[in-house]
């Protein structure tokens, strides 16, 4: 049942955040090792900046190849506000093949 809650990486080749109401100025990513107690290790894994998009931007999925469970959340950075997404659990296996 925990492994539905699981999202296996191994074939994820970009992510794609998208956004409503302005552009903001930069989005982090950002892992949390997964287990008990962890919230202090959280790191922070790519802070890109928005140049040219008002709806949405693609970012390279192998930041997550060197965590093998972790949990992932984005966080957009506009001037006034700061959102931050759902956290996903994120699970990379090199193993894992699609048939």
């Amino acid at each position: 049942m925990e492994d539905v809650l699981w999202y296996n990486s191994a074939n994820i080749e970009s992510i794609l955040i998208q956004w409503e109401g302005g552009t903001p100025d930069q989005i982090q990513v950002f892992a949390t090792p997964t287990g008990t107690d962890t919230l202090s290790e959280t790191e922070l894994l790519l802070t890109k900046s928005v140049l040219d998009s008002d709806y949405a931007e693609l970012i390279d999925g192998d930041i997550l190849k060197e965590r093998y469970m972790a949990h992932v959340y984005f966080q957009l950075n506009f001037n006034d506000a700061i959102v931050t997404s759902d956290v996903y659990n994120i699970m990379y296996d090199e193993n894992y093949i699609v048939e």
